[in-house]
């Protein structure tokens, strides 16, 4: 019936697809993605770790429910993590300028309006 084939497109497992600058000397590198939320510029440092991680998931279910993506999993959040917490520290540091900046212009505005 059209509703059974409503759901089965709905439960189908899509793949995803997006276009990297790529590390190497090629313009682009086509990778299908697993997370892709997580396949951004800010995280293409970590490319190369999330493709080996795809690949052992590859392997299949018995290698990876045994354990034996374990180690490229940990990898893979460790530069996640490291890539995030670079993103914080840079995003407070610009915060930080932009907040000195601004009490610097009210500090003059009140200076000039003899309100200091």
């Amino acid at each position: 019936t059209n509703h059974d084939k409503h759901r089965q497109e709905i439960f189908l497992p899509t793949t995803h697809t997006t276009i990297f600058p790529s590390p190497s000397h090629r313009k682009y590198d086509i990778r299908v993605n697993m997370h892709p939320h997580l396949h951004t510029k800010d995280n293409f440092e970590c490319e190369d770790i999330m493709a080996a991680l795809e690949e052992c998931h590859a392997k299949g279910f018995m290698f990876k429910s045994l354990g034996g993506c374990n180690d490229a999993k940990d990898k893979v959040s460790e530069c996640l993590r490291g890539a995030r917490a670079r993103r914080t520290e840079a995003n407070r540091a610009a915060a930080r300028a932009k907040r000195e900046e601004r009490e610097n212009r009210i500090k003059e505005l009140n200076k000039s309006l003899g309100l200091d």
